[in-house]
């Protein structure tokens, strides 16, 4: 049971400084929350296009997923609704296409500012909608594991800075999921018991 003056666990909330940020600047209107999150499902779609086109090469392929992406009805439906989707999901497809940029760009040089571009929208995504997350396993399977250990030298420092960037993730979910569970509910949820 929740406590009844609001208090309550959940992702980081994204749309909701967004929302709020716009409303300071245009007046509180649902026009403009929606307009926030049209935009957020404008970016995903021209994000999308870009992370095709940087992993197959290919313009008419980026362009065909990118119109199915547009039209698939479920996205449609959440394109125009105030919810933490829409910037979830531009931020975890903005982390893939900078992580695809860092991988292609690993083949001939070691520079890490695409990497930790990478680590920053995917923990913000994943800190907006958890569930997004599952980005890390393509990422996890497509690491150059072998020129990492070729090369440690060059790229230990590197990944301790995107790991660095990444722990707002593990550090937002414990903080959600377990201190405000134990620390606010729990001490809530004993007072009311208390005093009942």
């Amino acid at each position: 049971a929740e406590p009844p003056d609001g208090e309550h666990n959940d992702t980081f909330p994204t749309i909701s400084i967004i929302v709020g940020f716009l409303f300071k600047l245009f007046g509180e209107s649902l026009v403009v929350a929606r307009l926030a999150n049209i935009f957020f499902s404008l970016g995903s779609v021209i994000v999308f296009y870009l992370l095709i086109k940087a992993l197959f090469g290919r313009e008419d392929f980026a362009l065909l997923c990118a119109f199915l992406a547009s039209v698939n009805p479920m996205y449609v439906f959440f394109s125009h609704n105030v919810d933490v989707i829409n910037p979830g999901l531009f931020f975890m497809l903005l982390g893939a296409y900078y992580y695809i940029l860092w991988l292609k760009e690993q083949v001939s040089k070691f520079k890490f500012s695409y990497l930790y571009l990478a680590a920053f929208f995917v923990m913000l995504g994943t800190i907006t909608k958890y569930t997004f997350i599952v980005i890390a396993i393509p990422m996890a399977l497509t690491f150059p594991y072998r020129k990492f250990i070729q090369n440690k030298q060059k790229f230990i420092v590197p990944l301790v800075i995107a790991i660095v960037i990444s722990s707002g993730f593990p550090g937002w979910f414990y903080y959600s999921e377990v201190y405000v569970k134990n620390n606010i509910f729990g001490k809530d949820i004993a007072k009311t018991i208390l005093d009942s």
